[in-house]
């Protein structure tokens, strides 16, 4: 990526003023559990040995719909936590869903106001979830039949236990954080990180710009299809990228500002509804969309 305007000296410390690291680890309960019997079983009857595979069984089959709504609305805030933040990694070929997760300073509230409601929607599931859990044990039994075994399943308790969201914060390290070495070691350590750093900020910057370009086409490809039922979700995400792009930009890029206001222009008064019904609107975002991702691929972004 071009147009950075931080080297590499001021480059730890300008990144701890402008940014911090994020981290969340979401842990759910799942109603399968894998069942050796069974699978011993399932091998007798086709006179199959050795280890063959598993066999997983749902503990509320047919009865499982409260549950699901809890791990849904748990795995709205991992969801939100990608769609705020961005990744922060050296290594490119490593998963760029985990680890510790960039986040400006300018988005730092709208983070904590959006995942703290996400989160007691969350947590109001599970609590709605916990009072049916007994009776789901009943009525799942003759769903499964000759597999239904009582002591596989958890308490209420245990099961309240296992669903946790865990958020903390940390600044990004600059090369003074090195201590109780040698000079020369420290210099070596503090040049490794300002190089690693670099590769960090061009991977969240580039991961900026795709996500503008996924969420632009997303858009040109509903719309162009008069056959598919457009969504509000659809232009909410992109119409976010107006104050999500100028939060982001760490980097300094000249450009986002400009992406952004033209994506402001392009949906100023424009409603979802506007997209379902005329068809005139309808023709010019597709046109001004496709001109951004036009400049976006003019630009060899």
């Amino acid at each position: 990526m071009d147009n950075f305007t931080l080297t590499e000296t001021d480059l730890g410390k300008a990144l701890q003023e402008a940014a911090l690291l994020v981290h969340v680890k979401i842990s759910v309960w799942d109603s399968v559990k894998t069942d050796r019997k069974i699978m011993e079983d399932v091998k007798n009857i086709h006179n199959a040995k050795g280890d063959v595979g598993y066999m997983r069984k749902n503990m509320l089959a047919g009865v499982d719909g409260p549950l699901k709504a809890v791990r849904s609305a748990y795995a709205a805030v991992r969801i939100r936590h990608y769609d705020l933040s961005l990744p922060w990694i050296s290594d490119t070929a490593s998963d760029r869903k985990t680890g510790p997760r960039l986040l400006p300073h300018p988005l730092l509230g709208r983070y904590l106001t959006e995942l703290g409601e996400l989160e007691r929607v969350a947590v109001d599931a599970l609590e709605t979830f916990i009072p049916l859990y007994p009776q789901m044990i009943v009525d799942a039994q003759p769903n499964l039949g000759g597999m239904f075994e009582k002591a596989d399943y958890p308490s209420a308790d245990e099961i309240r236990s296992k669903f946790r969201i865990y958020k903390d914060f940390e600044p990004i390290p600059d090369g003074t954080c090195f201590r109780g070495l040698p000079k020369g070691m420290l210099d070596r350590l503090s040049t490794h990180l300002q190089v690693r750093q670099q590769t960090q900020l061009q991977q969240a910057q580039q991961a900026m710009w795709t996500e503008a370009k996924d969420r632009i086409a997303h858009l040109v490809d509903r719309l162009a299809d008069t056959d598919t039922k457009f969504k509000e979700a659809s232009i909410r995400a992109v119409r976010e990228l107006v104050g999500l792009l100028p939060g982001w930009n760490i980097g300094k890029d000249s450009r986002v500002d400009e992406i952004a206001s033209d994506i402001e222009d392009m949906l100023a008064g424009v409603e979802a509804v506007d997209l379902r019904n005329d068809k005139t609107v309808r023709a010019s975002v597709v046109e001004e969309a496709k001109n951004i991702s036009n400049k976006l691929a003019a630009w060899g972004i």
